[in-house]
């Protein structure tokens, strides 16, 4: 008998020890995989973080269509001294609708307040302010294919704000303007 019991313990140990063995692979399979799937998010995430730096939201998108004729909205003078830019995008998409037509566009700023702001387009360096107080931009988007105008507004210097000083932007398609002209 005690043969019987020596053979089953060494039967016993072997199976605990292919169990142990198999066990171990599973665990190392499992930790693999978590850290290929960690090492995927982690470029997920760099890679979006790269995104939005080079196309940074807008706080405002208006899309510009055949028939548009102008919107307009303003900016605290206050708000944006205390921030680093506003952001506004012209688009020529709305959902999955493109324009089928080139848009003329034109931008109207109104700087009623003493700042300085300074107005650029596509994370460009050149000033498009040609006044500080009144300024108007001309620009143009091209049709077929989703095209974004991003314009930042930052300001360099300013004197005593008020709750009330706003920078008024008026955004109109000039095609419309001089159809109804005619």
């Amino acid at each position: 008998m005690t043969q019987k019991k020596k053979s089953t313990t060494k039967k016993n140990n072997k199976k605990k020890k292919k169990q142990i063995i198999s066990s171990d692979k599973i665990l190392l399979i499992v930790f693999c995989g978590l850290l290929v799937t960690v090492i995927v998010l982690l470029g997920l995430v760099l890679y979006k973080k790269h995104e939005k730096e080079a196309n940074p939201p807008a706080n405002i998108v208006i899309p510009i269509y055949k028939d548009f004729t102008s919107y307009h909205f303003s900016v605290s003078a206050l708000g944006l001294s205390q921030k680093d830019n506003y952001i506004f995008k012209i688009t020529n998409y709305r959902g999955k609708k493109i324009n089928q037509n080139d848009i003329n566009y034109e931008i109207k700023v109104e700087n009623s307040t003493d700042s300085v702001i300074k107005i650029t387009k596509n994370n460009k360096e050149k000033d498009l302010m040609k006044d500080n107080k009144n300024s108007i931009i001309d620009g143009k988007i091209t049709s077929n294919k989703k095209v974004e105008d991003s314009y930042r507004i930052t300001m360099s210097s300013h004197k005593k704000l008020k709750d009330k000083d706003f920078i008024r932007i008026e955004i109109s398609n000039k095609d419309v303007k001089e159809e109804k002209a005619e």
